[in-house]
């Protein structure tokens, strides 16, 4: 049985070293009112040695190990 693998998108806003800073934005409907609001979060991924990340790039994260206190996602 093979498990599904979460894959989340966003953009690069800030790298450092191996770290890219991701903002995910995604729309969320209000229960009562009916209407559409984004809501936006940070994440910190690792970047590999071989990948080349700007800001501004469009990424698909998934997820690893814990790398260090705020990393737990790979830029694919």
């Amino acid at each position: 049985m093979n498990k599904q693998v979460i894959t989340i998108n966003g953009t690069v806003t800030a790298v450092n070293g191996a770290t890219a800073k991701v903002l995910v934005e995604r729309t969320k409907t209000h229960p009562k009112y009916n209407k559409s609001y984004k809501v936006s979060r940070n994440f910190h991924a690792h970047i590999d040695e071989r990948q080349n990340v700007t800001v501004g790039d469009d990424v698909t994260l998934i997820p690893s190990k814990k790398i260090s206190k705020m990393k737990a996602w790979l830029i694919k």
